[in-house]
This record gives structure tokens, sequence and C-alpha cells, in this order.
């Protein structure tokens, strides 16, 4: 996996923010935080064949950290999609 950056932004009620990527910034949509707990989806779209790629984020807010996980959902036009789906921990450090 490349380098990634996350910026979150919590108003209490709804969470939103922004993936950074080395080539693109891509909205965290579906997203949901409860007590130390996140969930969120990230679509982007796969350069050669332009079909549509989701990755489900799931994880936990540990003090100035969060251990997220990473799952690739299958989608109808992800063509790679029919491989067993990916999972990566990624852990995150905030930085301000």
């Amino acid at each position: 996996m490349e380098d990634v950056a996350f910026r979150f932004k919590f108003d209490g009620r709804a969470l939103t923010g922004t993936l950074f990527g080395d080539e693109f910034d891509l909205p965290i949509a579906e997203a949901s935080f409860a007590g130390d707990q996140v969930r969120f989806t990230v679509i982007t779209t796969n350069y050669y064949s332009g079909a549509k790629v989701k990755f489900t984020y799931t994880g936990a807010v540990k003090g100035p950290e969060m251990e997220l996980v990473r799952e690739r959902v299958p989608t109808p036009e992800d063509k790679s999609a029919n491989r067993a789906p990916a999972k990566q921990t990624l852990k995150l450090k905030r930085m301000d």
C-alpha cells in the first residue's frame, strides 16, 4: 500500500473527511463514529478498467492513534472482486 493520510472532521453529529494519497484525494462516505469505534468507506476508480472499487475501513481510536482495518468490498463492476477480500491493518498517528 502506498503512503496515505486522512483528515477527519467530527462535529458531534457527523463524521466527514478525506483520504489523501500520492496521486489522489478521495472523500470518505457512509461514515459513523460511536464511542471509540469508527467506520467509513472510500470509493476509488481503477485506473485501467474504470471500474469503481469500494473499501470499508473499521477500527478504533486510542488516544492520539487510530487502528483501522481496510477491506475491499466486491462491487458488480469490479472484475477483480472474485478473489477473496484482502484485509490490511493501518495504524495512524495524529499529526497536528
